[in-house]
């Protein structure tokens, strides 16, 4: 059996993402995510900002903020990739 396959991405708020809804950011940040995938990323918890789990899409986002994206095992059942 093979291991489950994770893809941890992390990426701090600059000035010029400040402002920018939280799926906005990922979709700009993790190459392999449509604004839509980043709400379904949102949707199973796979989010983090600043260590806290962050499911609001809408969520405006601070220069300065680090955000964790958990692109792996259940995102990709989620979405059948």
């Amino acid at each position: 059996m093979a291991a489950p396959s994770t893809s941890k991405v992390e990426f701090r708020i600059g000035a010029d993402d400040a402002g920018l809804r939280l799926d906005q950011a990922l979709a700009r940040h993790v190459p392999e995510l449509s604004r839509r995938g980043a709400r379904v990323l949102l949707d199973i918890g796979g989010v983090f900002v600043d260590g806290r789990r962050i499911k609001v899409a809408s969520r405006p986002m601070r220069e300065g903020e680090t955000v964790v994206a958990h692109v792996g095992g259940a995102f990709r059942r989620a979405t059948k990739q």
